[in-house]
């Protein structure tokens, strides 16, 4: 890094910096004056959808019609903080946030300063095969984002496309490290796959693929739409029917009685009957060969219903995972996965993932 054109090319990566840096700085400022311009509360100009959003869906509709869900065609241009704009120019005070995942609101003056670096553009333009051949800026980007606010204990990263992707992938892990598991006491490596595995698995079959394996999940629960993510799933019924489903077991969420200060009896009663609930699946799994080697809840059960649980809940089904050894038994290794999804409910997870609401 002595020689001159070492020099040289450090030199302009932080002039490089630099100018990136005096660009987000303006465009933080004219996304400020434009929002404050527009200002402004709620606007109705029309019925929702208007004529314009009629006239977008009558078009949209033989392309498919996104499945026949869409409410109204937004603006989202014009769009800022809490307030969507939709095609007609009605300015409403949104409470949806995109499913919350827009924490930030519309057109963050920072968001929009971020998309002025042009090495965003270059990501954009050249999607790279990140498993592969990751940009060399990704170490320092997961230094300055996810491993910040990582729990403790856990310092490794995998960044997935969206949240069901996310939990189709940490159930896998969570799979994969039981089945090493169980391999190290047969005194093979956690790849040392047998004939019959290499085989079976190419139709489907056992032992190469883990049929016998599964993850608890709990009724009013919403963790995605793809298979495995979908079985774990039990919120409404038309995200489920005429789809096939994994033998994976269910258990019952807390029912809690309102207001708190007045029930606490009988909530205390609840959560310790679905905490026993659960470890009960655990117990007939395992006595019939098919054990539960993780399990996915969420802090608050918002699409099945406004479900809360008390934190002793979550921490004793963090315990109960505590009680099961790796296979199976009873003991004090923690199971190969306890996580959630959107938050972890233990400061000493195996495993912890976001799902989503990421900003």
């Amino acid at each position: 890094l002595s020689s001159a054109p070492a020099a040289e090319m450090i030199g302009a990566a932080v002039a490089e910096k630099a100018a990136v840096r005096a660009l987000s700085a303006r465009a933080v400022s004219t996304a400020a004056a434009v929002a404050t311009e527009e200002g402004g509360g709620i606007s109705m100009k029309t019925k929702v959808p208007g004529p314009v959003g009629l006239r977008l869906m009558e078009q949209h509709g033989p392309q498919g019609a996104s499945g026949g869900a869409i409410s109204l065609f937004c603006d989202y241009r014009a769009s800022d903080g809490c307030y969507l704009v939709d095609a007609d120019g009605n300015r409403m005070l949104d409470m949806f946030s995109q499913i919350a995942s827009l924490p930030l609101g519309y057109n963050h003056p920072s968001l929009l300063a971020a998309q002025a670096d042009p090495l965003l553009a270059t990501y954009s333009t050249s999607r790279c095969a990140i498993g592969l051949m990751p940009p060399m800026e990704l170490p320092e980007l997961l230094d300055e984002t996810f491993l910040k606010i990582a729990p403790a204990g856990l310092s490794r990263v995998q960044t997935m496309l969206c949240g069901s992707s996310a939990n189709e992938n940490v159930f896998k892990a969570a799979m994969f490290a039981y089945r090493a598991k169980q391999r190290a006491k047969a005194g093979r490596g956690p790849t040392d796959f047998t004939r019959d595995e290499l085989e079976s698995c190419m139709v489907n079959q056992s032992p190469g693929c883990a049929n016998d394996l599964s993850i608890l999940s709990f009724r009013g629960g919403f963790h995605g739409r793809t298979m495995a993510a979908l079985t774990c799933t039990h919120s409404k019924p038309v995200h489920k029917l005429d789809a096939p489903a994994f033998d994976w077991p269910t258990a019952d969420f807390p029912a809690l009685q309102y207001p708190l200060e007045h029930h606490a009896a009988e909530n205390a009663a609840e959560e310790a009957r679905c905490v026993d609930g659960a470890r009960a699946i655990f117990e007939a799994r395992l006595a019939e060969g098919r054990p539960v080697v993780g399990l996915i809840i969420e802090p608050i059960l918002s699409e099945g219903g406004d479900l809360h649980a008390s934190p002793s809940f979550f921490a004793s089904l963090q315990r109960l995972c505590g009680e099961w050894r790796e296979d199976g038994g009873a003991g004090p290794e923690r199971m190969p996965l306890h996580g959630c999804d959107c938050e972890k409910v233990s400061s000493t997870p195996r495993l912890s993932w976001m799902r989503c609401r990421l900003a």
